[in-house]
């Protein structure tokens, strides 16, 4: 059954290939089998990860993550797409993780995240540049994106509910504050162009207005 599944590594990331039929709970197992025998070998690593060869949700995904960084002490910061695997694009996630880890206490991004790329962390973060649709940006604290939200952003993962997420052009294909989660209308998407918006909850909840002094009256830092 190990062989059904095959763990290629790079110097610029990792590729999990499922060869063979096999259930989604078997690959679990493997998984969690293969990196815990290796985990001194992976120690502290911090990659760019590709899964091939089986469709998974979402959930699936994080799932796999969460085991990854559990059994082998890995840090996995990008879900690379299959479908676009290739050195260049490890080596520019892992470009980008370098301009991330060297700028760590003011947690900015420089650069567009990709359709494929998570970006996770506890402390609020800037993006400079923008989230493509595919992409995630995660933060326990607040999200502000200079440029166009068109992915998923989630702001106060850690249960804050103060938090909120701004974008100069806020078109995102999912947002999530606290537990709190919305997708924008067709007539939202019709007047986004109109300036800065900001997302934050207001009673329970979201709500997503242009950025003005009496907004930021509803934000507490």
């Amino acid at each position: 059954m190990n062989n059904s599944v095959i763990i290629k590594g790079s110097k610029d990331g990792l590729t999990i290939s499922v060869r063979d039929a096999i259930r989604y709970d078997e690959l679990l197992k493997v998984l969690k089998t293969k990196f815990s025998e290796s985990k001194s070998f992976f120690k502290n690593a911090s990659i760019a990860l590709a899964i091939e060869g089986m469709e998974l949700t979402e959930n699936q995904e994080r799932e796999i993550i969460n085991l990854i960084e559990e059994y082998s002490d890995m840090k996995i910061f990008c879900l690379v797409d299959d479908r676009e695997v290739n050195n260049a694009r490890f080596y520019q996630a892992m470009k980008d993780k370098e301009y991330i880890r060297q700028t760590q206490t003011g947690q900015f991004i420089k650069g567009t995240l990709k359709k494929g790329q998570v970006f996770e962390t506890a402390k609020s973060v800037v993006v400079l540049g923008n989230v493509e649709k595919g992409a995630k940006v995660i933060s326990n604290g607040n999200i502000i994106i200079m440029g166009a939200l068109n992915g998923f952003a989630c702001a106060g993962a850690d249960n804050e509910n103060r938090c909120f997420i701004a974008a100069l052009n806020m078109n995102p294909h999912l947002i999530k504050i606290n537990h709190k989660m919305a997708k924008c209308s067709e007539r939202f998407r019709f007047i986004r162009n109109r300036g800065p918006k900001i997302a934050y909850l207001h009673h329970g909840t979201i709500c997503i207005d242009n950025i003005a002094a009496s907004t930021l009256n509803h934000i507490t830092l």
